[in-house]
This record gives C-alpha cells, structure tokens and sequence, in this order.
C-alpha cells in the first residue's frame, strides 16, 4: 500500500526533516508548525505537517481534527485521510490491549497461547506480576518455532524482544488492529520507510499461511512512546523496562530477536517462513 501520490509535495526548506533540524526539537517544531497555521489557516501543507506532528507526540484527538480539516481544504485528500483516521483509531485500541481492557483481533484463527500472552498483560495491568510470569511462562512454552530469513540472514527462530508480544507481529488491516503469529504467516514485505508516519506505520503486504495475502500497516513504534524522548517518539532508538521475571516492555522503535541477533523494525525489507514451520 503506498500513500505517496496522495500527499502534498514539500517546498524547499519546508520539509519535515527541514522544520526538526531548525526547531531542534519535536517540541520545537510541532510549535513551529502550529504558528505557521495560524498565519496561513487555509494552507493544506501545514495541516498536513500538523497532522504529522501530533500523530508523533500521540495527541490522537487533535491530530483527527486536522485531519479533517485537511480534507475539507482538499477533498481529493480524503481517501488517504480515511486511511489515517483507521490507523488513529486502531493506535487507541492498541493501547486498551496493552492495558488489558481489550483483546487484539486476529487474522487466522488464534492458538490458545496468544490468548495467555494476553491475560498476562492484564495481570501485569493490575500489578499481579507472579500470576503475570506464570501466564507468559505457560503461553511461552507452548509457541512452535518459526524458521525463516529475513533480508537473507537465516533464523531458527524469531520472536518480539518485547515479551508482552512474544511470536507475534503487530498489524493493522482493513482499519483493524490485530496480532499475528508467525507462525501463521509465510512471508512479510515492507515499505521503504519515506516520510515521518513512516516512523509510527509501516507499509506492508503479508501473506499468511493460507496463502491469502494480506496489505496493511505494521507499528513502527512500541505503544506509550510516544510520550518519550525525541529518540523514543521518532523511532531512533529503543529502551527497556522489566515487570517481574518475564516481562521485558520496549520503547521506540521495535526490534524482533532472533537466534542470530535482534534486528530492528526499520532495517527489515523482507521476512520469510518456512512452509514447514505451520
């Protein structure tokens, strides 16, 4: 999926990454942006680099309100608005799973693990860290490898560093939010990382393992970084947090580990399965 031939091109000097180097700061330049729509509140390209700015710093609420704005200024914008809009929405319900309030879809069919990784956040959620470990230990135990190469570098197995996720992938397709095992998948490409919501949603195109293939987004980021640093909100570096024995939560951007080395989310182009593995 790719949004390029529906977004405004940038003047020069007025790019994103042109805003960020002279404003030093997300800060900065979510401000800078702000001053440059009151002066100019009919101009599509700063609501749009808005828009930008707070999807970064996660202010969901305004960033809608730009978002519609933005259309109404160029109705030929919409379709890639309604885009947006899905992924805004499908970011807060991703934070009421990480929360333990609500259960992430599916694609295929889940195994009975996946539904343990998510009772373990609740119990995380409610400071029940002995019954969360034990909960993430049973579902942990009961997850097949999954073989593959990802950009040609082979694997015996691969898994989220951030044990809330374990073997799953994050995705959100058709406007749903949804986790994904890999072992139900056979193959994952991504899109070159181009633009600043890049660094939050990556294109993609799955194919599970029915062979039914499957386009969307992937999050770039782990939920709450939002609300960190510079490097943390824009996905150049990754911290860690523990929560009992098992619980390791990640910040920025996210990594997948593998028996021969963690890589990072915005390295992958390409990452295979291996028929057998399902």
């Amino acid at each position: 999926m790719t949004l390029e031939a529906h977004t405004p091109r940038q003047a020069p000097g007025t790019g994103l990454s042109s805003i960020l180097r002279r404003s030093g700061s997300v800060k900065g330049a979510l401000a800078q942006t702000e001053a440059q729509v009151r002066e100019e509140p009919g101009s599509f390209a700063f609501r749009w680099q808005l828009f930008q700015w707070l999807c970064v710093v996660g202010d969901w609420s305004r960033a809608l309100k730009q978002l519609q704005v933005a259309t109404q200024l160029a109705p030929g914008f919409a379709q890639t608005a309604h885009v947006y809009r899905d992924l805004i929405r499908a970011e807060v319900f991703r934070g009421e799973v990480f929360a333990g309030q609500r259960t992430p879809g599916s694609l295929l069919p889940a195994p009975a693990w996946v539904a343990k990784l998510h009772t373990a956040l609740a119990e995380n959620k409610a400071g029940e860290c002995s019954a969360a470990d034990a909960s993430r230990h049973l579902a942990l135990s009961q997850v097949p490898a999954s073989a593959g190469a990802h950009d040609g570098v082979r694997f015996a197995w691969i898994t989220d560093t951030d044990t809330r996720l374990g073997p799953t992938c994050e995705i959100v397709t058709a406007g749903r939010y949804a986790w994904l095992p890999f072992a139900q998948m056979r193959k994952i490409e991504l899109g070159k990382a181009s633009g600043l919501l890049d660094l939050l949603w990556r294109p993609a195109t799955v194919t599970l393992a029915d062979g039914v293939v499957s386009r969307g987004f992937l999050p770039v980021r782990y939920p709450g970084s939002e609300q960190g640093s510079d490097g943390i909100r824009l996905a150049r570096e990754t911290s860690w947090s523990e929560a009992g024995e098992t619980g390791v939560i990640g910040f920025g951007q996210k990594t997948w580990m593998t028996d021969t080395g963690d890589v990072a989310m915005l390295d992958v182009t390409t990452l295979t399965l291996d028929a057998e593995h399902g």
